[in-house]
Order: C-alpha cells, then structure tokens, then sequence
C-alpha cells in the first residue's frame, strides 16, 4: 500500500512538472507573439498608411489656378527678338543684359570688343554670327565681307575666319546687311553648303524681298528662320514701342513671329520697360525654337 502510495505521487509530481513546464512554454510563446505582433502590425499599418497616401495624391484635386498657369504658359504664342550688331561697343552691349527675357544675340565678327561681348553673354544669352554680307548699295559695303564677285573658295575662306572667331560660342548665323549676296543664287548656295557642312543654323535677315536665304535653306536642308518685323528701322521709342507690339499681334495671329533689332539704347529701353508686361500674353525664345 505505501509503495502504490510512493508510485502515485511520483506520477503526480511528474503530472505536476509536465503542467508547469507546459505552461511556461506556453507563456514564453504568448510573450514572443506579443512582442513581435505589435511590429508586424506597426509594418503592416506603415504600408497600408503609405498606399492611402499615394492613393490620396492620386485622387487630390488638381489645384486649377497651377493648372491653367501651366497650360497657359505652354499655348502662349512664341517671339524671337534677334538683337543684331553687337561687338562694337561693349559698354553698349552689355546693357542688353538688362532685358528680361531670352534673346538670341547677332555678334560681328572682327570688331573690336567681338570677344569682350561674346565672353560676357556666352552663359547668358543664345549668341549667333553676324556675317557681313555685300549690300546692294555699294556705299555701304564693309571691310571683310563676303560678296557676290569672290569665288567660291574665297568666301569659303572668309566665312570660316568669321566663323572661326566665334567658336565655340555661336550655333547659328544670320546676315549683316547682305541685300546683293542674299539675292545670289550662285553665292548664297556656297555659303550654304558650308553652313550645313558645319551643322549650324541660317535666319535670313530679309534685307530685301527678293532675298532668296530662306527659301534656299530649306531647298538644301538647312535649318532655318526668316524675320518678320524690323524694330527699329527709326530710333524713336513709340515708334519701337509699336514695330514690339506688331510683332507680339503677329505671334498672336500665326503662332510665331521673329523681330531683329539693334543696339540701340533706345530699343534696349523699349524691351526693357516693355517685355515685362508681355510675359503674360508671349512666351520669348530663342531663335533656335522658331526654325524649320
């Protein structure tokens, strides 16, 4: 009897220490899940937070007054202001830096602050070649100019000394003076093999009506502008003020228009007072977004 009592309450005791281990397992793993649940859902609830939120961005409304900005500024009509004759003054010159608004700056070559200008606006501004070609009043023709009685390997050599004086900072040209040579055929087809040789751009000045520059670029595959207003064909602000506000109607009507002025206080005065109160109605670019 005492030795079933004995055997009784060892299986009792084992019974016991089977319960207790038992339960502290079962306590350790309780713990381990509290510990680790509140983690997992603090991960899980980051995630889902995020996706909320992208989703939130998604479904934001469009705040309508940035968007009509935005839309605005992109349909605006488009004006190019080439400003022409710069390198001859640099005291001058530099005042154009006071004009809010992309430009596309004409520089003569062999003058004698060429490099101080093309120095100064390099970063500034877009800067082209201002070739000076012969005008048909003979009175007016220039030291260095390629005219229509050169040969062919002369104005060849003419045209990569000019242009050989503005690198690295011109990616286009446009003609100073130039009525004769623009209306040259034979000539201008010269020229215009080397500027496409060069990958570079030609506006044609339009000097004259019967210049024919635009039309043969693009005949022989150079990229090309023509101008369509002269600004300041009188120093006079009102009437610059006016050949402005033509151009801006003309951009207005067709999409795009492209003006060449000088470097003339008064037209620096014009586009400095007068630009501002355009950015609203105009987006002003370089000539190089108005090529075909």
């Amino acid at each position: 009897m005492k030795k079933n009592q004995i055997i009784t309450n060892l299986l009792l005791i084992l019974l016991l220490s089977g319960l207790v281990i038992a339960g502290i397992f079962w306590l350790n793993s309780t713990l381990e899940e509290e510990v680790i649940l509140p983690k997992d859902l603090k991960e899980n609830n980051l995630i889902e937070n995020e996706k909320d939120r992208e989703l939130e961005e998604e479904l934001a409304p469009i705040d309508e007054e940035t968007k009509v900005k935005s839309e605005t500024e992109k349909d605006l009509p488009q004006v190019s202001i080439i400003i022409d004759d710069l390198g001859n003054s640099f005291e001058t010159d530099k005042k154009i830096a006071q004009i809010d608004a992309e430009l596309t700056l004409a520089v003569l070559p062999f003058r004698e602050d060429t490099k101080k200008s093309l120095d100064f606006f390099a970063d500034k501004q877009e800067i082209i070649l201002h070739l000076p070609l012969e005008p048909s009043n003979q009175s007016q023709r220039e030291e260095n100019m390629l005219t229509v009685d050169m040969s062919q390997v002369e104005i060849i050599a003419n045209f990569h000394l000019a242009l050989d004086e503005m690198r690295p900072y011109v990616s286009g040209i446009n003609n100073h003076k130039g009525s004769h040579f623009t209306s040259s055929r034979e000539a201008m087809e010269t020229l215009l093999r080397e500027v496409k040789k060069e990958e570079m751009f030609f506006v044609d000045s339009f000097t004259i009506a019967s210049s024919i520059a635009f039309s043969l670029s693009k005949e022989m595959g150079v990229e090309t502008a023509r101008r369509d207003v002269f600004l300041d064909g009188q120093r006079d602000t009102e009437y610059i003020k006016a050949r402005l506000y033509e151009t801006v109607s003309l951009a207005e009507s067709r999409g795009q228009a492209i003006a060449i002025g000088h470097v003339f206080p008064e037209t620096i005065e014009v586009l400095q007072d007068e630009i501002p109160k355009l950015k609203s109605r105009i987006n002003f670019v370089n000539v190089s977004n108005l090529l075909e």
